[in-house]
């Protein structure tokens, strides 16, 4: 289970770090005069959010960010990307929400509706093995985004993917799918074949070759299927399971091609003795040094999905 505390003080000293930073620089008298750490979170507190967890030091003559200030990720709140890649029922994804939308109103003085929508369009992303977590965090994205933008807003669907859905059909049948288009045919087969092991092994998938190593042609194959989605609704109801599933692959291998600036997390603890013998294989093949323990391993696959410059913050052992 992941205590709020816990999301708090690692979004707080990544998120709030960073907006920090900004802050002291901005104004230098303050890191320099400030009397002491409740002073500089209430400086740099934002409309409806505080950093209540951010911590300070002493550096010489003035205060600094305890967690640095992130002199890697962009300058600007709208360029931040946040994923969780183990989100379970979306306890970072949605307190990231709120950070992210106070920091897009504060940066480009947008109403807290507007600043929910450019947050979930533009900053935020979550993957899940457990397909029934993947409905829950949907839901609390969706009733955290209405709560800061109140009701009726016109929400984008917020990219959380089910990471761990097998594909539903043989390959000759899934692929048979793109009813005639090669292209499409070619990405179905990709998508198979990267997904056969997903409820084993989620968002330690790695998308390292043929049609889906390209972010910009998994972009195209993901437009192909949604049109095949809806081709299907209309004149093929009985092979819309399988579109569907399609479209949810396509969803997680668009977030796992992409690199991230912040990724925040409660990695899942897993012993070797208690792995199954397909996941121990894996994670020894791809991830040698870290196959003591799953949570390791999540480590070691986090540090390939960072942006350069970027940032793992996670729950993790102690050892």
């Amino acid at each position: 289970f992941t205590e709020p505390y816990m999301v708090r003080f690692l979004l707080h000293n990544t998120l709030g770090a960073w907006w920090a930073g900004k802050v002291l620089s901005a104004r230098p008298e303050l890191a320099r005069d400030a009397a002491n750490e409740e002073v500089l979170r209430a400086a740099c507190a934002l409309p409806g959010y505080a950093w209540d967890f951010l911590r300070f030091v002493r550096d010489g003559e003035v205060w600094r960010p305890a967690a640095g200030v992130f002199p890697g990720w962009p300058v600007t709140a709208a360029a931040l990307t946040v994923l969780d890649p183990c989100c379970g029922s979306g306890h970072f994804l949605t307190e990231a929400l709120a950070a992210l939308a106070a920091l897009r109103g504060a940066e480009e003085a947008l109403s807290p509706a507007e600043a929910v929508v450019a947050a979930l369009r533009d900053n935020l992303a979550g993957l899940e093995i457990d397909g029934r977590c993947v409905q829950i965090a949907t839901f609390s994205l969706t009733l955290t985004a209405w709560r800061i933008s109140g009701p009726g807003v016109m929400l984008p669907t917020p990219q959380v993917a089910w990471v761990g859905a097998p594909p539903p059909l043989p390959k000759v049948e899934f692929a048979g799918l793109a009813n005639g288009d090669a292209e499409l045919r070619r990405g179905l087969e990709a998508l198979y074949d990267l997904f056969a092991q997903a409820p084993t092994l989620g968002s330690l998938i790695e998308p390292i070759g043929g049609d889906l190593i390209d972010p910009t042609r998994v972009a195209r194959i993901e437009d192909s299927i949604i049109d095949l989605v809806q081709r299907m609704r209309d004149a093929e109801p009985g092979r819309t399971e399988g579109a569907l599933a399609a479209r949810g692959m396509a969803d997680a291998a668009a977030i796992l091609s992409l690199r991230w600036v912040l990724q925040t997390t409660n990695v899942p603890f897993l012993g070797r003795g208690r792995q199954d013998d397909a996941l121990m294989k894996y994670i020894a093949a791809r991830f040698d040094i870290a196959k003591p323990d799953l949570a390791t391993a999540m480590l070691a696959r986090l540090r390939s999905l960072a942006a350069p410059g970027g940032t793992v913050a996670a729950v993790s052992p102690q050892n």
